[in-house]
């Protein structure tokens, strides 16, 4: 045991007296560690937050329910909601063009344009909706595909909302003229009213939820660079380090050094074993001195 830590620490020598082996164990992931870091800390990753989006409302339906309220103004105050207020940045526009204009120099990742008109063609029941349906236009930025995405589906779910209602609706004046409640002259009517109310309210449920989870269950809204490339580029150099201390003994051999030591009393196991402590050593103080640094002077945890 006593030869197998004499090996042991003589490979620890050799590592801490070579200059260029500290440079590759130490120096190099710290500094590509900084260099990656801040090379993407700008990079907008799978942490979405504060999308800009440009909304058109050309509905200028006239509600007549007691909500007050057009679904293209609930849309509006959907997107600008505190539920989406970590997630989207709306902007408002009376022009479609110019709203696609902003979209195409890169100032929001998508425009959303409401048609005139939309209250009404829902709520009303009048034309076939298969044949011609109220169409909610999604201009997206194709460089920004993730949140032109994110746009598109809070737009198909707000649809999804209103389509519910209306079906609601449908099925309600059904029943009321099969009870004999009102008329079938009164089914426009009371239909219309009905329908965009319950088109409406149903908007005004909360949609999406956002949510970040970390272990622990500690929330957290930004993404720490530091925390990813620190412990990859740990774990790369950890297996130059390896490689370069295990070539040690191919060395040895070479020089002459191996063919002394075996023709000692010194047995192969307590050779090897000392050659492998001494690998594993290293590595285990590479690492150590990694950890310590990053978390004293970067805040990796």
């Amino acid at each position: 045991m006593k030869k197998i830590l004499a090996f042991t620490l003589k490979e620890l020598l050799i590592i801490t007296r070579d200059r260029t082996a500290l440079l590759l164990m130490i120096a190099a992931p710290l500094a590509l560690t900084l260099v990656m870091s801040f090379a993407f800390s700008r990079v907008n990753t799978g942490g979405l937050s504060q999308i800009n989006v440009v909304i058109v409302n050309d509905d200028d339906g006239a509600p007549s329910t007691s909500t007050g309220q057009s679904l293209g103004q609930a849309f509006v105050d959907l997107m600008q909601s505190d539920a989406l207020k970590e997630l989207v940045k709306p902007a408002l526009a009376d022009d479609a063009d110019a709203a696609r204009k902003r979209v195409d120099d890169g100032e929001a990742a998508a425009a959303v344009i409401l048609p005139a008109g939309l209250t009404e063609r829902v709520t009303s029941g009048k034309g076939d909706p298969a044949a011609d349906p109220a169409r909610i236009e999604v201009y997206g930025d194709p460089g920004r595909p993730v949140s032109a995405g994110v746009i598109r589906s809070i737009v198909e779910r707000f649809a999804q909302q209103v389509a519910a209602g209306t079906l609601g609706a449908q099925v309600t004046i059904t029943q009321l003229i099969q009870s004999g409640r009102i008329q079938i002259t009164e089914a426009a009517a009371v239909g219309a009213e009905i329908g965009q109310r319950v088109a409406v309210e149903s908007v005004d449920r909360q949609l999406v939820t956002v949510k970040s989870i970390v272990g622990g269950g500690k929330s957290q809204s930004n993404f720490n660079f530091l925390q990813y490339y620190a412990p990859s580029l740990a774990i790369l150099f950890l297996m130059f380090a390896m490689a370069s201390s295990a070539r040690t003994l191919l060395a040895e051999r070479e020089t002459g050094t191996l063919a002394r030591l075996r023709s000692t009393p010194t047995q192969s196991w307590e050779l090897m074993g000392g050659k492998v402590a001494g690998v594993l050593a290293t590595g285990l103080l590479q690492m150590v001195v990694l950890i310590v640094a990053t978390s004293l002077f970067m805040g990796v945890k």
